[in-house]
């Protein structure tokens, strides 16, 4: 090893141990709450003025050994008995007195955060709460902030000077810092102010060594700072809401798992005998009660595909086997959203591969789709599926384009056995592949051989009768709109009002299909008409980027025409948007118009999901103010999403006429 390299090798060791450090400091810490700080008045609830009972939400706080909280209060010099909670549990009784801090002891437990109810003997007004180490020192945590740190830094430093790489090397460690920093470190500012002030002054080192690299390198510096900001806060997102409860719909995700864990992936949509012979067609169109999974005490109907059953059911083996610091609530919310965050991983790939030509497009892209929250607000924070097929869908419609039928076929019906939603792109696919001189018929016999292998093992057990009829039953939608603002929750909203009594700017309610019983013809022939569109449009284009383009195009026209679109439905659009390199100006507003109403829809629908416990007391406010966000203006935006959608929509559809522009681009 020569001088320059053993040189490089300890700067970046030097850049790893400064983050290591910190890491350790954040999270290691004491930390010491006062009236003056930030989170005092949502952590502590009736703690001035004096009371005789108040409670303390230490959200975050790591339990897995017991923990010494330390409280002040003004009291007499005789001092105040106290009765301790912790988690509505009995843990004994402190004393209280002018000279001393009253000493609790938190049990140990597998979930982090903690309640403590605190009952006086007489009124006192809480002074001050002193956690020791908020939590054990995390030597895992600091040792990969250590060897990220270090291996960016020595790997930048191959392309760069030295002082520009230690630079990007610091920033990176910086942001890593402030990822582990702890809730209550933010929330105890002042108190904690040395603690929480840590990653911002890594961050300015950061700042003066880019100013100290040479001029040419730092416009680098800051965008690579920049990309590896998003990487760290798209990471950071959604490890923090992962074991959140999420929307409504991630109940039925955890019934359907519980069944497939309990009685096996071939019997998740029933036993064999759940289809008495001579019932299988009542029970197919709906005249007679079919198989429900029970759990919790309700019973849910079971009408996903057999590969999203299994993603599940392996989802929650290892969570429950591998991941701590989760109670049992949280091992439920944390494994059925994890295939849908391991489908945000996936799209990154399949953004690289798709772009592949232009490698720095697609980095940007990829990273811009991992910190944006068109992909973590659907997946990580309310837990809904679409996630795990859209880089499916996005690689099907590029081997289209490409001319690959093979791929196409196993891309498309994976993707269809994860959500049936994904074969709204099959028309574009095969149109594609026609387009391309690829023998479709190859794809259809790829898609084909696929269902074959994935339904062998319900019709081996006997349960494929019962498969077939659960899965059909997802074709019946039951509402005009599932929520997706189109011009079906428009006109539902108007037939809705006069029968609930609700006012024409009032929050829309769901109407039922039943109101327009030729709704789903209406939608059918809509969505066909929208398909023959963007057929037509596909004639005079040739490359993978217009059949992604088409493709985009069709789930749009899918979420605006078809009848009982939900919110979530059109999520694989963003992708596929993205990938193809949004090279054109018109493209890049389009998707920032479509973005924009897909975010807003999810929040004013589903919030930011449920919370339960202490974990998530810190973002209360925001929580709060997102549900707030719905009515805000006194009229329910998704309203005012509806116009501003047929707009977007028109808009794709008439800028067929520039599809051929993007041969020449790519």
């Amino acid at each position: 090893m020569n001088c320059r390299h053993a040189r490089a090798l300890a700067l970046s060791a030097l850049v790893g141990l400064f983050s290591a450090a910190g890491v350790l400091v954040v999270r290691s810490s004491d930390v010491r709450l006062t009236p003056s700080s930030v989170g005092w008045r949502f952590l502590v609830r009736g703690g001035a003025p004096e009371r005789e009972r108040f409670v303390l939400l230490l959200s975050g706080i790591e339990r897995h050994e017991p923990r010494l909280l330390l409280l002040s209060g003004a009291a007499d010099d005789a001092g105040i008995d106290a009765r301790i909670d912790v988690d509505q549990r009995s843990v004994g009784a402190v004393r209280i007195t002018r000279r001393r801090e009253a000493v609790i002891v938190v049990p140990s437990s597998r979930a982090p955060g903690a309640r403590i109810d605190v009952s006086v003997s007489a009124p006192v007004r809480l002074s001050s709460i002193a956690i020791r180490g908020v939590s054990a020192p995390p030597i895992a945590s600091a040792l990969l902030a250590f060897l990220l740190t270090m291996g960016l830094t020595l790997y930048v430093g191959r392309f760069m000077r030295s002082r520009s790489s230690v630079s990007i090397g610091i920033a990176f460690g910086s942001l890593l810092v402030a990822a582990h920093t702890p809730a209550l470190v933010w929330l105890a500012v002042p108190g904690g102010v040395r603690y929480a002030l840590l990653a911002p002054l890594m961050a300015l080192t950061a700042i003066v060594s880019a100013i100290a690299a040479p001029r040419s390198d730092r416009r680098i510096i800051f965008q690579g700072s920049l990309l590896l900001g998003a990487i760290v806060f798209g990471a950071w997102v959604r490890g923090a809401f992962l074991p959140s409860a999420g929307s409504w719909d991630t109940e039925y995700w955890k019934a359907w798992t519980h069944r497939a864990v309990d009685a096996g992936l071939t019997r998740v949509y029933g036993d064999p005998d759940s289809v008495p012979p001579g019932h299988f067609w009542a029970q197919f169109n709906g005249q007679e009660q079919r198989f429900e999974a029970s759990y919790d005490g309700r019973e849910f109907p079971v009408d996903y595909p057999p590969l999203a059953m299994a993603l599940w059911s392996l989802s929650y083996r290892m969570v429950a086997r591998y991941v701590t610091g989760l109670d049992a609530a949280e091992i439920r919310n944390v494994s059925v959203k994890l295939p849908a965050v391991a489908g945000d991983l996936a799209a990154l790939v399949a953004i690289l591969w798709v772009l592949r030509r232009r490698p720095r497009r697609a980095v940007a892209l990829a990273v811009l789709y991992w910190a944006l929250p068109v992909s973590w607000l659907s997946s990580a924070v309310l837990g809904y599926s679409d996630a795990t097929y859209a880089p499916l869908s996005a690689v099907a419609l590029c081997a289209a384009g490409s001319g690959a039928p093979v791929l196409a076929g196993l891309a498309l019906a994976t993707a269809c056995l994860l959500k049936p939603t994904a074969g709204v792109i099959a028309p574009v696919i095969f149109a594609g592949l026609i387009r391309r001189r690829g023998a479709s018929w190859r794809a259809a016999l790829a898609a084909a051989i696929v269902g074959v292998v994935a339904f062998a093992p319900y019709a081996a057990s006997g349960t494929l009768a019962t498969a077939v009829i659960h899965l059909y039953r997802i074709v019946h939608q039951r509402t005009l709109s599932g929520g997706f603002p189109n011009p079906w929750w428009l006109i539902g909203h108007m037939l809705t009002m006069p029968s609930k009594n609700v006012a024409w700017h009032g929050p829309v309610q769901y109407a039922s299909v039943d109101l327009i019983p030729e709704a789903r013809v209406w939608g059918l022939v809509l969505f066909l008409l929208a398909t023959v569109a963007v057929l037509y449009g596909m004639q005079r284009c040739s490359s993978s980027i217009h059949v992604m383009i088409a493709g985009g195009v069709l789930v749009f026209s899918y979420g605006l025409l078809a009848v009982g679109v939900h919110e979530n439905h059109p999520h694989a659009l963003f992708l596929i948007l993205l990938a193809t390199g949004l090279a054109q100006r018109r493209w890049r507003l389009f998707f920032t118009g479509v973005a924009l109403s897909y975010v807003l829809t999810m929040l004013c629908l589903s919030g930011l999901g449920r919370f339960y416990g202490t974990r998530y007391v810190a973002i209360d406010p925001i929580i709060d103010l997102v549900l707030e966000l719905r009515m805000a203006s006194g009229l329910d935006i998704t309203l005012l999403l509806v116009p501003i959608n047929v707009l977007l929509l028109i808009s794709a559809l008439a800028l067929r006429e520039h599809w051929k522009e993007f041969e020449t681009q790519h």
